[in-house]
C-alpha cells in the first residue's frame, strides 16, 4: 500500500471523526437547552466591558448580593431556595457571573482579576451603595480582593464552603496548561467538555459532593446546572478551560489577613474540606466566625436553606 493511499485514508478518517463530533456537539447542546429552564423574564442585564451580565432584583431593604460558585455549571439558580425568603427583609441582587448561566460567555481567559473588576463595577453602577455579600466556593477570591480594594462598598460577608487557600495559591503547571489548551480546541475540546458535563455527570456530582443526602430529590436542580453548562453553544467551556488551567487561582491570604470586616464562614459538615478549610481562614483573621451545618455538604443553601436563613437572622441583626 502506497504512502499516499495511507495518507488519504487518514485524512478521510479524521474528517469523518471530526464531522461526527461536530454533529454530536450540536445534538448535545440542543438536548441540554431544550427545556429553556433558565428564563430571563424577571431579570435585567448589566453592560460589563467584556459582555452582558444577567441579574435580578427582589425585595426592599438592606442590599445583599448573592454570588454563586465560579463553576461552568453554576448560575444564580444556586440561590433559588433562599432568595425569596431573604427578599422579605432585604433587597436581594442575584447575579449570573460572566461565563455562567444567562450571562454572556465570551471566548477569553477567565481569571480572578476579571471578576474583581466585575464585582466592583456592579456594586458601584447597579447597587449604588454598600452591600452585604453571600458567596460560594471559588467566588471567595474576587469577593475578598474586591472588598480589599474598595472596603467602603462591602459591609458584611458570608462565605459558604470557600475554596481551600492552599489550592488557590497553586501556580499553574505544564499539565494544567495542556488541559486548558485541549479544552479550548474548537471541535474535540467541545466534545470532551460535553462528555464531562452530561446530565449523569452532574447528577453524580450532586450525589457525591454537593448534597449530603444522596436520596434527596435534586433532579430538577441538576437540570438547571446541566442547561447552564451548555447555553450559548456551550460557551462556558472557556471558563472551564480557565479553571482547569489554574487561571482562577489567586493567593488571597494577605487580603484576608488585613480585611477589617465581619466575616462568617459556613461549611457543610459532610463536605470533605470542612475539617480544615475554615480553620485556614480563621487563623489569618480573628474576625472570622466559623459555623458548621450538620447533614449538609457543599451546597447547604440548596440542601438546607432554612438553616442558612437562621444563621443570617442570628448574625445579621
Amino acid at each position: 500500500m502506497s504512502k499516499n493511499h495511507t495518507f488519504r485514508k487518514i485524512v478521510v478518517a479524521t474528517a469523518l471523526i471530526g464531522t461526527a463530533m461536530y454533529v454530536a456537539n450540536e445534538y448535545l447542546i440542543k438536548v441540554a437547552t431544550s427545556k429553556d429552564l433558565l428564563k430571563k423574564d424577571n431579570g435585567e442585564y448589566y453592560s460589563f466591558k467584556y459582555g452582558k451580565v444577567y441579574y435580578k432584583v427582589s425585595g426592599e431593604g438592606k442590599p445583599v448580593l448573592l454570588i454563586h460558585d465560579i463553576n461552568e455549571s453554576s448560575s444564580g439558580m444556586e440561590w433559588c431556595r433562599l432568595e425569596e425568603e431573604l427578599s422579605k427583609t432585604n433587597k436581594v441582587y442575584t447575579i449570573d457571573l460572566l461565563g455562567c448561566g444567562r450571562s454572556d460567555k465570551p471566548k477569553l481567559n477567565y481569571n480572578s482579576f476579571l471578576y474583581v473588576q466585575l464585582l466592583n463595577d456592579f456594586i458601584r453602577d447597579v447597587i449604588g451603595e454598600s452591600t452585604d455579600i453571600i458567596a460560594t466556593g471559588k467566588a471567595v477570591s474576587p469577593v475578598i480582593m474586591s472588598t480589599k480594594l474598595r472596603e467602603e462598598s462591602v459591609d458584611r460577608i458570608i462565605l459558604i464552603n470557600p475554596a481551600d487557600l492552599v489550592e488557590l495559591g497553586d501556580i499553574p503547571d505544564r499539565f494544567s496548561k495542556i488541559k486548558k489548551a485541549i479544552i479550548t480546541c474548537p471541535i474535540i475540546g467541545t466534545f470532551i467538555y460535553h462528555m464531562l458535563h452530561t446530565n449523569d455527570c452532574i447528577f453524580n456530582t450532586f450525589i457525591n459532593e454537593y448534597f449530603s443526602d444522596s436520596n434527596a430529590d435534586f433532579s430538577e436542580v441538576c437540570d438547571y446546572y446541566h442547561e447552564s453548562a451548555h447555553r450559548d453553544k456551550s460557551g462556558s467551556k472557556y471558563l472551564y478551560a480557565s479553571l482547569q488551567g489554574g487561571s482562577l487561582n489567586m493567593n488571597i491570604n494577605h487580603g484576608i489577613k488585613v480585611l477589617d470586616k465581619d466575616i462568617i464562614i459556613i461549611s457543610g459538615e459532610d463536605y470533605f474540606e470542612s475539617d480544615y478549610v475554615p480553620e485556614e481562614y480563621a487563623e489569618l483573621n480573628e474576625n472570622i466566625e466559623c459555623i458548621s451545618i450538620m447533614e449538609t455538604s457543599y451546597l447547604p443553601q440548596l440542601e438546607a436553606p432554612e438553616k442558612i436563613l437562621d444563621i443570617i437572622k442570628e448574625y445579621w441583626k
